[in-house]
């Protein structure tokens, strides 16, 4: 959305197993822009290299060959005496057929939803049929009041998410500005050195180190190899609608009805004598924010822990400094 005589100037990075057959579709509002958008080493295409289709306020630049990988950069200037809104998107195909190009897919847990339920966003990225992994996954979300949020996903196995870099990311969604309809926007980017391949195996069940029966503490066998192997990748930016889903009964009036998220990683550990319990903090809602207080408690049974938690002796954590949601606790 611009206003009259402005400029929208951004980027999008084309990676080297994509550039083929790469096209970039300019639509707008009410009259056509002045449109620039330039190559990694400075080649400039203006609407003199583009497909005007006015009837459909739509433009269409094909850039010939493959394209070039790096940053491209584009920009949009607003000529008309009103506000427009402005789309860009960006089309590329593999420049090697028998190397499938890095995707990704996103989806929500449903598509109508009543407050005070939280959505929950999930969003998986592929090579083939392999996964990527430790990318980052950013979602823009349109609210039904016109404004827009972002949500970051994750893959650390905690609060929505469940297994810890198996490719699904995922994350809570609850900031609703109002009854109405959201739609979702995931952009996917990789950093080359971070990001990685992972082979996908099958069947592959969570791994337990161990576990109580009662009062007795049993080792599981050691861990067998996977099978997983991780290549890195190069640095890539993808970007896909996530869908939309409507949100009746918000309160006009903001209420606090989000409770913590749960603690999956807790572990224990033997230190000058004493116990030393680590976990990752969960946020006052959800996985967002700072929690008020932990309530930490302690049995010889796990029986008691699990059916009669308040039954257990309580823990005062006096030393405990609050922490921000996602960091160690």
């Amino acid at each position: 959305h611009r206003a009259p005589r402005t400029w929208l100037n951004d980027t999008v990075f084309i990676d080297s197993m994509v550039g083929n057959k790469t096209v970039f579709i300019v639509t707008w509002q009410h009259a056509l822009p002045d449109i620039h958008v330039y190559s990694p080493n400075g080649d400039m295409y203006t609407n003199a290299h583009m497909l005007i289709t006015a009837e459909v306020k739509k433009a269409q630049l094909s850039i010939p060959g493959v394209a070039r990988p790096g940053t491209w950069n584009y920009s949009i200037y607003n000529k008309n005496s009103q506000n427009q809104v402005f789309t860009v998107t960006v089309l590329s195909q593999a420049t090697d057929e028998s190397v499938p190009p890095i995707t990704i897919h996103a989806e929500m847990n449903k598509d109508n939803n009543t407050y005070p339920n939280p959505m929950a966003v999930y969003a998986e990225v592929f090579q083939g049929s392999n996964i990527v992994i430790q990318a980052n996954i950013t979602v823009v979300i349109d609210r039904a009041d016109g404004s827009k949020v972002e949500l970051v996903l994750s893959d650390d196995g905690l609060g929505a998410d469940s297994l810890k870099d198996d490719g699904v990311y995922s994350g809570f969604y609850y900031n609703f500005s109002g009854n109405g309809r959201y739609s979702l926007k995931v952009k996917a980017e990789g950093i080359e050195g971070t990001a990685k391949i992972s082979m996908r195996a099958q069947s592959v069940a969570p791994y337990i180190a161990a576990y109580v029966d009662e009062t007795v503490f049993e080792m599981n066998s050691k861990k067998a190899s996977s099978g997983y192997k991780q290549f890195d990748t190069d640095s890539f930016s993808r970007t896909t609608t996530g869908g939309s889903f409507t949100v009746s009964n918000v309160p006009s009036v903001p209420t606090d009805d989000f409770s913590p998220a749960r603690v999956t990683d807790l572990t224990a550990a033997i230190v000058d004598q004493e116990f030393q319990l680590s976990w990752t903090a969960p946020g006052d809602d959800l996985d967002q924010g700072t929690v008020s207080s932990y309530e930490i408690r302690v049995s010889h049974t796990l029986k008691t822990l699990r059916d009669n938690f308040t039954d257990a002796d309580i823990i005062n954590p006096t030393r405990l400094s609050l922490q921000p949601a996602g960091s160690v606790e």
